[in-house]
């Protein structure tokens, strides 16, 4: 089992305006996404972890896209083909902290809200 977790905002819990196969795919879309906030599971994954039917899940992305919850993209590979759609998470259903760590040591953060323990009492 992994020892990941996710960042769901409060806010995208309890939005009034989305159904509730819309929260849960939106939340396991969040525990998908990479560091820049994309995520690419396929309906048999979301089919397999959430127990909803594959026309449950379009209509619940389709609804997560409308809302701006998600936003869909469209990548294509060097060669140009089409590589399959992803999805970038919101900053409103996704809560990060932190911006990735690109190679800075963790206490080198400066947007961190706890104090830097600098060893003084």
């Amino acid at each position: 089992m992994s020892e990941r977790f996710t960042q769901i905002m409060n806010d995208f819990l309890r939005a009034q305006d989305l159904s509730p196969p819309a929260k849960l795919i939106g939340a396991v879309m969040a525990s998908y996404a990479n560091s820049e906030a994309v995520a690419w599971p396929g309906t048999a994954t979301l089919k397999r972890e959430t127990g909803l039917g594959r026309h449950v899940i379009e209509r619940a992305r389709s609804e997560l896209v409308r809302g701006d919850w998600l936003q869909k993209l469209y990548p294509r590979r060097n060669d140009g083909q089409f590589s399959g759609v992803r999805y970038r998470v919101g900053g409103r259903i996704l809560h990060r902290p932190y911006p990735p760590n690109r190679g800075k040591r963790s206490d080198d953060r400066i947007d961190s809200p706890f104090p830097r323990k600098t060893g003084k009492p």
